[in-house]
């Protein structure tokens, strides 16, 4: 992220920000930033079974041509409710990523971070569906 690194000025009234002389609008950057997150999630089936297609065919033997039966879908059916459990991770590094960066020069926090992003947080949830 860009910044603008000013100085402190003792005749400004805050309304105005000095910049050293030379010196750019935004023309400093914070270091680079990474982070790495992970999902893990399990669902188990629970109740009945339902179809998946509500549309019942009916299937003829190819020998005799008799009536061989109803068949819903392809025959596949998905449970009736599911219940997952999930953990969630962002930051799995614990990396820190800084955010602001110290921009008056002659402070003491000058080029030292002053601001970073959340530390490893670690989720977990249950989810239900149906």
């Amino acid at each position: 992220m860009p910044y603008t690194v000013t100085v402190a000025d003792k005749t400004s009234d805050g309304l105005f920000i000095v910049r050293p002389p030379g010196t750019g609008r935004n023309s400093s950057r914070t270091p680079a930033q990474a982070e790495v997150g992970a999902r893990i999630a399990y669902a188990v089936g629970l109740g009945g079974r339902t179809p998946r297609s509500p549309l019942a065919t009916r299937t003829t033997d190819a020998v005799d041509g008799r009536t061989a039966g109803i068949m819903t879908g392809e025959g596949a059916s998905a449970p009736r409710f599911k219940l997952e459990f999930q953990v969630t991770t962002q930051n799995l590094t614990n990396r820190p990523n800084y955010v602001a960066i110290g921009n008056v020069l002659g402070s003491p926090l000058f080029g030292r971070p002053v601001s970073a992003s959340p530390a490893r947080t670690i989720d977990a949830g249950v989810r239900f569906m149906f």
